[in-house]
């Protein structure tokens, strides 16, 4: 007859904290799998975007006086991307570009990141009342791209 006994010494005990520390490691890695899964999800979402943004264009344009009697319009690319066929409308007060402007310079065919172009207006401007403008532009988002604001002298 066999007689067994139940001892435990150092090394039964180094084994069974060694298989406790194992299975928690294997249930704690699932959970960062996931959050690295998340993480990188995130990564891909904010390289889209950065994408998206390098092919927006963003035109922006104000009152610009010549210090003399005459204003021109400045219509500037603030974006990182190439604007084209660049176009200004007035909503209101009727069309405050000087004509020769107007058919030689418009539309803007490219404009160029942080590049500008100065639109000479005509004398019908007046320092008390606002103007309605609209520019309208096409980028490498592949939309119609606009933008309307109200410019005083």
């Amino acid at each position: 007859m066999y007689t067994y006994s139940f001892v435990i010494d150092l090394s039964d005990f180094i084994a069974g904290l060694a298989l406790v520390v194992s299975i928690w490691a294997l249930v704690s890695s699932g959970g960062l799998r996931r959050l690295q899964a998340k993480l990188t999800g995130l990564q891909i979402k904010e390289i889209d975007d950065d994408s998206e943004a390098a092919k927006s264009a963003d035109v922006r344009f104000e009152f610009k006086h010549d210090g003399g009697t005459r204003w021109q319009i400045e219509v500037s690319n603030m974006g990182p991307a190439v604007a084209k066929n660049i176009n200004l409308s007035f909503d209101e007060g009727g069309d405050l570009i000087v004509s020769t402007e107007r058919s030689t310079k418009l539309p803007i065919d490219l404009l160029e990141p942080n590049a500008n172009k100065l639109i000479r207006l005509g004398p019908q401007l007046r320092h008390d009342q606002a103007y309605k403008v609209t520019v309208g532009w096409d980028d490498e988002t592949g939309t119609r791209q606009s933008k309307s604001k109200d410019l005083t002298m």
